[in-house]
């Protein structure tokens, strides 16, 4: 009974500890995950608009060409323009934009989206990290203290009810099924 006792507030101080170690190592690595994690995301997001326009330049110029012909196109003046008025507006339009611009408001627009999601990104960040650190740790004192026992078995004994003995016997049939398999390979 004692060393149950003596157990639980082993367990006890453990868990205290292994909280505020938690909270406060797991919020840091958190966040320095998520800044590094947000600022690859949308680098790479403001380099695929970049070389978008840098790689398919045609696409590039034809849709800009047509975003500044289709109002016009679908006004009533153009209903009142022959169709070879309707060409030559087309080519005029190509002759004073040779180029397609950068799509600088693309980028501008992922650059306020990065702004505005990486404070939530962050408290995530804090979140998981610290969940993280935890759950690690819970597993490092189960296993190198309680000998991969659970707290819970230790303290109030064994609970193996039928169904966990069977499956006990199928991992251990597969275990035996795996070491069959090896041996075959080192044949």
């Amino acid at each position: 009974m004692i060393k149950k006792v003596i157990y639980f507030i082993y367990f006890f101080i453990y868990l205290i500890g292994l909280i505020s170690f938690s909270l406060l190592v797991g919020s840091i690595i958190g966040i320095i995950g998520k800044a590094v994690a947000h600022f690859e995301d949308f680098t790479c997001l403001m380099l695929k608009e970049y070389w978008l326009w840098k790689r398919f330049p045609k696409f590039n110029y034809n849709k800009y060409i047509k975003t500044i012909i289709n109002p016009i196109l679908s006004s009533s003046v153009s209903r009142k323009m022959d169709y070879w008025d309707i060409i030559n507006y087309e080519q005029n339009i190509r002759i004073e934009n040779p180029l397609a611009p950068l799509p600088i408001i693309k980028i501008i627009f992922i650059f306020i989206l990065g702004i505005f999601i990486f404070p939530i990104r962050l408290f995530t960040g804090v979140a998981e990290g610290s969940i993280l650190v935890f759950e690690t740790g819970l597993l490092f004192f189960r296993d190198h203290f309680f000998c991969g026992k659970s707290v819970v078995e230790l303290i109030f004994g064994k609970f193996y009810s039928d169904s966990n003995k069977y499956e006990l016997e199928i991992e251990k049939y597969k275990n035996e099924e795996r070491n069959k398999e090896i041996d075959f390979c080192f044949l």
